[in-house]
């Protein structure tokens, strides 16, 4: 879940100084966050370092209107958060 202290720490790394848009922040994080946990399953933004880091700079590219350029920047960091977050479940077969 995202909290305050979130917004306070992606507007502190982003040099954002003022309060008016805490609220967009909060909800572009939320979606951010969502968005994430789909593509590369469930995580504790409290926990996972690379998890939070692809939240904030999604929202960041989303804060400056270039989220379609985010994909294509942060792909392996994805596919590399995608593998490092997969579930093995063992079933000892072979």
């Amino acid at each position: 879940m995202v909290e305050q202290e979130h917004v306070q720490e992606f507007k502190s790394r982003n040099r954002i100084f003022y309060d008016m848009e805490d609220a967009r922040l909060k909800r572009d994080l939320e979606f951010s966050y969502q968005d994430i946990q789909d593509k590369c399953g469930v995580f504790n933004i409290n926990e996972s370092f690379k998890g939070r880091e692809l939240v904030y700079e999604r929202t960041r590219y989303e804060f400056n209107d270039c989220l379609e350029d985010f994909y294509d920047n942060f792909l392996s960091d994805i596919v590399q958060f995608q593998l490092t977050n997969m579930e093995v479940i063992e079933d000892g077969t072979i």
